[in-house]
């Protein structure tokens, strides 16, 4: 899903805000709903007012509930007094008995008290026949949701603070989860830890594929290249820089053989030799350093590949005149988005390998066979082979395997262990594969090496 982090942020942010309103509008409910009541002590003390008004109006006190009236208006800041009440039906209506006596001047003490309301209620404390009652303003010490306005300030402000301080701690710790991973990865590998990497497929954000996850798995594609990079360069300077003492070595001893007088045709021959042995290593170790770093996409040209196989094993032949070299093809294959240059010496590196472990008089054969959307080129010699173990590893820069495969005696220039390794990448760099694998008679004996090249055909 694209922009997946937009959706989530918007799901998490609308239904933030409906949890808000919700909670806020039910919080605020419940306290309106729970400061509307006047308090039980409150309500006894209403009631004992009544009754006392009660107890002396039924007495025929009246002087004294005069004057108590008047000591408990003063007292309370109100206005209190006692009346009867009747109700006389017109019009022959017809009253429900329960209404008459239910009936009342004021509000019941166990009544809501709405807290919008300015004035304070009237409430109605009623005698024991049911037609006398005590009336008393409420006083403004029992009115109920004194509290409420600052309940409102920390409603209104306070709640949502605590509520979108949480939504905001959720989400940060939503995207902060794997940037903090990708940090902490990114410290480690510049610090020189090669492996480190982000938990992108684990842990908390395993089941997240969102815009930041992906990045770590972006970022853990681009430390493995660059790992792999790293390392192989490594192997690349120490295995350049062993293979150079050797020479440098020889010509050293050269060199201080002719500052002592010698100076004959062979020891000019001998430094010349190991200098252009040098300079097609250090050739050699540049190219496959290219290819291995930048691992370009060599896909710019159209190949006549017989073609160029054929001139490929014409310059062999001269180079190698004691071997046979059999080019077989049943057409002519074309191969789009190639590279010649790329093939021309990925190819010449796989038959002077053949060649180069082929004894004399024996037979090089190169096999184009066309598979459809590609072409399989099997370049097969007869020399010793190689051992299964190692058919992988021979395609390693500076690998060698001579002890297990012939060496012809008349072979001058020791080989380096590159040219498969170049071979194998400039392969793979027009989109083909190169893979080795041991022929074997009916008998089951090894006799030879079959390197299998698959090129596409198109893009």
């Amino acid at each position: 899903m694209k922009k997946q982090l937009l959706w989530v942020l918007c799901v998490v942010f609308v239904i933030g805000a409906l949890i808000l309103f919700w909670s806020v509008n039910l919080i605020t409910e419940q306290a309106e709903q729970s400061m509307s009541y006047i308090s039980k002590s409150d309500q006894q003390t209403l009631i004992s007012y009544g009754r006392k008004a009660e107890t002396l109006y039924q007495a025929g006190q009246e002087k004294i509930l005069e004057r108590w009236l008047q000591e408990l208006r003063i007292k309370e800041d109100t206005w209190a007094a006692v009346v009867e009440s009747s109700i006389e039906v017109k019009a022959g209506s017809d009253l429900p008995l329960h209404y008459t006596q239910g009936f009342s001047l004021g509000r019941s003490v166990e009544w809501k008290i709405h807290l919008y309301f300015k004035a304070n209620p009237t409430m109605d404390i009623p005698f024991a026949d049911g037609k006398t009652h005590f009336l008393i303003q409420l006083p403004a010490r029992m009115r109920p949701g004194n509290l409420y306005p600052y309940a409102q300030i920390v409603l209104q402000v306070g709640l949502p603070l605590i509520l979108l301080s949480a939504l905001a701690i959720f989400v940060y710790g939503y995207l902060m989860s794997p940037l903090r991973q990708l940090h902490r990865a990114t410290r480690a590998f510049s610090q020189g830890e090669l492996d480190a990497r982000t938990q992108a497929s684990s842990g908390f954000i395993g089941w997240r594929n969102d815009e930041i996850t992906r990045l770590g798995v972006t970022f853990n594609d681009m430390a493995s290249r660059t790992a792999r990079l790293i390392r192989q360069q490594r192997e690349l300077l120490s295995d350049l820089s062993h293979e150079l003492r050797t020479p440098l070595a020889r010509l050293g001893l050269a060199l201080t053989y002719m500052e002592q007088g010698a100076r004959d045709e062979k020891t000019l021959r001998r430094i010349r030799w190991e200098l252009q042995g040098m300079e097609a290593l250090v050739e050699d170790s540049l190219t496959l350093g290219w290819l291995t770093n930048e691992e370009p996409s060599l896909r710019d040209e159209s190949v006549e590949l017989d073609a160029l196989l054929d001139v490929i094993c014409q310059d062999a032949g001269f180079e190698y005149p004691g071997r046979i070299i059999e080019l077989r093809s049943e057409a002519e294959h074309v191969l789009h988005f190639s590279n010649q240059r790329a093939l021309s010496q990925a190819f010449e590196n796989l038959v002077r390998n053949a060649l180069k472990h082929t004894s004399p008089k024996s037979r090089v054969e190169i096999v184009i066979i066309d598979r459809g959307e590609s072409v399989q080129v099997d370049v097969q010699d007869e020399g010793n082979g190689v051992p299964t173990e190692l058919l992988d590893a021979i395609f390693r820069p500076f690998f060698q395997v001579s002890q297990s495969r012939s060496q012809p005696a008349e072979q001058e220039q020791k080989g380096y262990g590159l040219g498969l390794a170049i071979a194998k990448r400039q392969i793979q760099a027009v989109g083909g594969q190169l893979v080795a694998r041991n022929r074997y008679d009916a008998e089951g004996v090894c006799i030879g090496l079959i390197m299998t090249a698959t090129l596409p055909k198109f893009c």
